[in-house]
């Protein structure tokens, strides 16, 4: 019943269908808008139902990539402004605008998407310059199992070899807050 469905979606163009390719990342064959086999449709690893937007895309192959700029015309550098004889231009590199950009991502995370958020975001972030991630962790304890824990992360650290950069501390608060 489901796969029938899932045909009639990918024969009409509402999705399409991709089987192949290690991790999803190339595909052997692509279904859109045309009518794909009941065997082909199967619940499995390597096989995906896509959007129309990306079904399209890769029915059509990747856009062209731009032209890369000719060399620079120097002479087109020049000012327009008369010189007095005997006046030159100084090139200050300094002056130069620059092309580069910090991105910064702040906010607190939820428990539940730490792993995804270090397999997702993390990686796209290592293709700039000098990646920087810090962490602060905090979390309320009984003062009876406080050393106990301590202890355990302690440890812990030192074997990931992040005793240099992580220390593990007891914030002692009075009251029971």
């Amino acid at each position: 019943m489901i796969r029938r469905q899932i045909g009639s979606w990918v024969e009409g163009g509402v999705f399409g269908l991709a089987a192949g390719g290690p991790e999803g990342r190339e595909f052997g064959r692509v279904w859109f808008g045309e009518s794909v086999g009941r065997e082909e449709i199967a619940f499995e690893s390597g096989v995906f139902l896509l959007n129309r937007e990306k079904a399209t895309q890769l029915r059509e192959g990747p856009a062209p990539e731009p032209e890369p700029p000719g060399p620079l015309d120097l002479k087109a550098q020049q000012p327009d402004w008369p010189l007095d004889a005997g006046e030159q231009i100084e090139f200050d590199p300094e002056r130069l605008p620059t092309r580069r950009t910090t991105l910064r991502i702040t906010g607190a995370i939820p428990p539940e998407t730490w792993n995804r958020f270090g397999r997702s975001i993390l990686p796209k972030l290592q293709a700039g310059e000098g990646l920087q991630v810090n962490v602060d962790l905090r979390v309320k304890t009984d003062t009876s199992v406080a050393g106990n824990i301590q202890a355990d992360v302690s440890r812990t650290v030192e074997e990931l070899t992040l005793g240099d950069h992580l220390r593990v501390e007891r914030e002692h608060a009075l009251g029971g807050a």
